[in-house]
């Protein structure tokens, strides 16, 4: 979102204080300003600070470097959305906003809401504060507690819709949670915008032994346990069915919560890598047997974009319902994820089928003309 806001004449300027390098992409980095040297000549008075990840700012002049070098470690509390801002920082962040004079500050996770609460009232009174949110956190935390699995950062519904309530415009990445957050604040301004990536066109399937499978997560719970869940009711069978026909890849640090991944037969175990692009691409089929989960769901974004044919569950297809077993499969049960999967290892007609149909659904959900079309449009941009 960063990228496309920037696409409108803003020059952008990273700031950050944490262990790890800064990445050269910056709509992954933890803090983004988007400052105002081209936009006011191009758009008179629209600038935008988007206020990412994490809540620590690097020097923006000599008197906050100062503070910022002499802060110790404990007053850097990433705590709940609730958790009061240290003098600090919000004496940093006031600085900042001071100095850029930002017509729009936006915010990723309700838990840096105490940076817009730390505002100065004449501050604050000057611009719109925007979150960006990725799920609803309340459904996330109800989840998580039906399952037993542990979630740090939790909110129920008060209180997200107390965090919530301190901005001028929600940004919903899926249509179930705009309702949800509409029911939350009947009053609120709330409008959807997709998460966007790049599209690539489809390669026409081959008939190569084996048929590569490809899953992509991280150690996330919902990862986790969607992959345990596949390898237990789907994988065995599979394999019984096409024994070394078939190889599943296994991308990124979910394969780090289970030894089980590396007893499995014609698992191949990738971990962590520096980009996903390649593995997509040689992929024949896409999984994401996901059980659990909010917001939508950016394995199969990805897989679509790539115009990979997908088998998903009905949580994996949360908020993409219209293009249900058309753009990509959905399986009501093990059985049945079993079958549809069989399906694209034994048909390359179906295989290209999807792909295009992928293809085309991505290229009228995920680019960025239109993902972020309702937000350009609310910001008059």
């Amino acid at each position: 979102m960063a990228s496309f806001l920037a696409s409108y004449g803003l020059d952008t300027l990273i700031y950050y204080t944490g262990d790890k390098k800064i990445p050269n992409d910056y709509e992954n980095t933890l803090f983004s300003i988007l400052s105002s040297k081209q936009l006011r000549s191009k758009i008179p008075k629209q600038t935008a600070l988007v206020f990412r990840v994490s809540g620590w700012l690097k020097e923006m002049t000599r008197v906050t470097k100062h503070l910022l070098i002499h802060r110790t470690r404990h007053e850097t509390n990433h705590g709940s959305w609730h958790a009061n801002i240290s003098e600090v920082d919000r004496y940093v962040f006031n600085q900042v906003v001071k100095k850029i004079e930002p017509h729009y500050i936006l915010v990723e996770y309700i838990w840096l809401t105490r940076f817009i609460t730390g505002l100065k009232y004449n501050l604050r009174q000057r611009l719109i504060a925007i979150i960006d949110t990725h799920d609803v956190i309340s459904d996330r935390t109800s989840q998580f507690d039906k399952e037993n699995r542990l979630l740090q950062q939790r909110a129920n519904v008060e209180q997200e819709a107390e965090a919530l309530r301190h901005y001028d415009l929600i940004i919903a990445i899926q249509k179930h949670d705009a309702e949800k957050f509409r029911d939350m604040l009947p009053f609120g301004s709330v409008i959807i915008a997709h998460h966007a990536h790049p599209i690539n066109s489809p390669v026409k399937a081959s008939d190569r032994k084996p048929v590569h499978l490809l899953f992509v997560g991280s150690q996330s719970a919902p990862n986790t346990d969607g992959l345990n869940l596949f390898l237990e009711h789907v994988w065995q069978p599979l394999i019984d069915m096409y024994a070394d026909d078939l190889i599943l890849h296994i991308v990124g640090s979910v394969s780090n919560n289970s030894a089980d991944f590396y007893s499995r037969k014609n698992l191949i175990i990738h971990g962590m890598v520096d980009s996903v692009d390649e593995y997509y691409e040689k992929a024949d089929i896409v999984i994401a047997p996901l059980t659990y989960g909010t917001g939508l769901k950016i394995k199969v974004v990805e897989a679509l974009c790539f115009s990979k044919p997908l088998v998903t569950t009905n949580i994996g297809a949360e908020g993409l319902e219209t293009a249900r077993n058309q753009a990509f499969l959905v399986a009501d049960n093990w059985n049945d994820f079993c079958s549809k999967t069989m399906a694209l290892i034994d048909s390359t007609e179906q295989r290209n089928k999807m792909a295009q149909s992928a293809y085309e659904f991505s290229n009228s959900m995920f680019t960025e003309a239109i993902a972020y079309k309702p937000l350009a449009d609310k910001l008059g941009l």
